[in-house]
């Protein structure tokens, strides 16, 4: 089925905020930044790690002899 990963994309995006909205309250001002910056850090290297797999990869390079 054409679109079915968007659906469930923002299927949970939803949920997830709606989590984050009723449980948020259960966590201080101070951890709630901590876990925002840690997110973030996670988000930047999983994003350099997509963009660095194409650049690394080697193809049928031969020494022409």
């Amino acid at each position: 089925m054409i679109g079915l990963g968007t659906i469930i994309n923002s299927a949970a995006i939803v949920a997830g905020g709606a989590v984050g909205h009723f449980t948020g309250k259960l966590f201080r001002q101070e951890q709630q930044d901590s876990l925002n910056k840690a997110c973030g850090v996670s988000v930047i290297f999983i994003a350099v790690a997509g963009a660095m797999q194409g650049m690394l990869k080697i193809c049928h390079w031969q020494v022409p002899s």
